[in-house]
């Protein structure tokens, strides 16, 4: 099978890092050390191993965040928030209320804590230099395409550029930015809703109402709005939602000169440059930045929405296929579904085909899908080939990745590739690792004589069979976020290994890892933390002398 990613070897990263007290305290310069800090004697390190990486750190107080080269760590006795770098240098003390990242702007990404005290968020650069004055009820995130921050003041939303300046007021139920740039307020009036355009200096552009051909009584305490871009900025979507236990969801669609696009219910991106709609009885792919039309089919029924899709490039092939689904409404409500195939290529389609309970991502131009407790290959024309795989249990297909398939046979785990070969082992597994299910990354497997091994998504070895076990499942921040990541001990290399699915990563352990820190992972003392920008990952310890941190750098696996 063709491998399709790489190992990277990174050298490890030092964390010395300093703890925070319960007052503020003059930060240490950079390149020193704080009196908070202790480190273990650089003597009990052979020279050779210095080279490679250095002791670990024990701190005073919980490392909860980090990101960009920097922690935010809490205080476990006052429980206030401060921000360190990993050079040991306080950057914020530990005295604040609730302290979080937000990334602005991701053509050119900045991060910035957004801090609260006395009861109000403000935001701050990662110097510790005051942007936004503390006088929000909350930090909503940055913007995506703009160096601009949103802020809330009770239900009311507004944006405030990176110098402290309101350029949007904070009274809007939504706002929203374009990837061009364009700034866009959503009012609301009990169902009647204003959309009012803003340039980036604060200057009102335009303005105009949304009306929704409401056919039933509408309770304003129920309604919940939202406004969206699309077609690259050209395109202004609002959304109101209805409802208690059942939702009704009414979409109008506008052009920024105000002419009302009729039908155009629902759309999806893929990389900004495709988007599906429904106008006039036609299901249509268009071009995300230029709003060219690339391919199109009739529909039966005009009163269609799209409720699911999703059109991404195929790595294998690199034409962009994806499955889109229509249903058809009658008095608000779903009566019929119908699903497409489409494909975007030198000749773009778009072909109706028989309903599929699950359906994988494309490679190659093709997918797995299943439908009644039996496996297909579904091709980019619409063709789908049953496989005589070895499972028959009701639980059926669990995961459906680009290269292969895991399979239940009645509690024996088979791996297959689209042509219904078992791969990698003939006698099946007894176990898999479910808390790695996402739709891709890696997966680990347990064999019948206990041993695991890690594959990717193609069907290829991360860790060798018989040659690892799984060790312990570990929580971001002790369970407080849903990220999850797996232990593994490599006995042939004689290492940790720690996997992380959801970026399909493996991460080789500190050289200097000691037995007693694993033991402390494993009993449920520790947790670890993923920086996204450093591309870093920490593992972290406590027990009654405090927090100990390890850095995990190793090898990374990507696409």
């Amino acid at each position: 099978m063709k491998k399709l990613m790489s190992l990277v070897c990174v050298i490890f990263t030092v964390f010395s890092l300093t703890a925070c007290g319960t007052s503020e305290h003059e930060a240490t310069s950079s390149g020193e050390t704080s009196e908070f800090v202790s480190e273990s004697p650089s003597e009990q390190l052979h020279p050779t191993q210095q080279e490679a990486s250095r002791e670990f750190v024990t701190l005073s107080a919980r490392p909860v965040k980090a990101k960009s080269d920097m922690l935010i760590l809490q205080n476990p006795e006052t429980q206030k928030y401060g921000l360190y770098d990993t050079t040991g240098k306080e950057i914020l003390p530990c005295e604040y209320g609730d302290m979080k990242f937000i990334t602005v702007n991701n053509y050119n990404p900045k991060v910035y804590v957004a801090v609260q005290t006395k009861g109000s968020y403000g935001v701050y650069d990662l110097s510790g230099t005051e942007i936004v004055p503390p006088m929000y009820d909350d930090i909503a995130g940055g913007m995506l395409y703009v160096d601009c921050i949103i802020v809330q003041k009770s239900d009311a939303f507004g944006v405030v550029d990176l110098k402290g300046n309101e350029i949007v007021p904070v009274q809007y139920s939504n706002v929203a930015c374009s990837p061009r740039g364009e700034l866009c307020a959503l009012s609301r009036d009990g169902t009647s809703f204003t959309v009012e355009l803003y340039s980036l200096d604060g200057v009102l552009q335009n303005s105009f109402p949304v009306k929704f051909d409401w056919n039933q009584t509408i309770n304003t305490n129920n309604l919940k709005s939202s406004i969206s871009f699309n077609n690259w900025g050209s395109f202004v979507t609002v959304n109101a939602i209805y409802g208690t236990s059942k939702y009704t969801v009414y979409s109008q669609t506008y052009d920024l000169a105000g002419a009302l696009q009729k039908h155009i219910i629902g759309y999806d991106f893929t990389g900004n440059n495709y988007f599906s709609y429904i106008a006039q009885n036609e299901l249509s792919i268009m071009n995300g930045k230029t709003g060219e039309k690339i391919v199109s089919t009739a529909l039966e029924d005009e009163s269609c929405a799209i409720f699911a899709g999703s059109l991404k490039e195929d790595s294998g092939s690199g034409n962009a296929v994806g499955i889109v689904s229509i249903a058809a409404y009658k008095n608000n409500l779903p009566v019929s579904e119908t699903q497409y195939i489409a494909c975007v290529n030198d000749t773009p389609s778009i072909s109706a085909i028989q309903k599929f309970d699950k359906v994988g991502p494309f490679y190659q131009d093709t997918a797995f899908v299943v439908k009644d407790g039996k496996l297909f290959v579904l091709d980019a024309s619409g063709n789908a080939t049953e496989l005589a795989a070895p499972f028959n249990a009701p639980s059926d297909a669990y995961l459906l990745y680009e290269g292969c398939a895991v399979l239940n046979n009645n509690g024996y785990i088979y791996v297959v590739d689209k042509a219904g070969n078992t791969i990698l082992s003939e006698d099946g597994y007894t176990d898999v690792d479910w808390t790695y299910y996402r739709g891709e990354g890696l997966i680990v497997l347990t064999a019948s004589d206990g041993t695991t091994q890690v594959i990717d998504t193609y069907g290829n070895e991360v860790v060798p069979q018989g040659n690892s076990y799984q060790q312990v499942v570990l929580r971001d921040v002790q369970g407080e976020d849903i990220e999850d990541y797996s232990l593994i001990y490599d006995m042939t290399a004689e290492k940790y290994i720690f996997t992380d699915n959801a970026n399909l990563r493996a991460f080789e352990s500190h050289d200097e890892m000691s037995q007693d820190f694993v033991d402390k992972l494993s009993a449920g003392q520790g947790w670890v933390l993923w920086d996204n920008v450093a591309q870093c990952l920490i593992a972290v310890v406590s027990d009654e002398n405090g927090y100990q941190i390890c850095d995990v750098a190793g090898f990374s696996k990507q696409y």
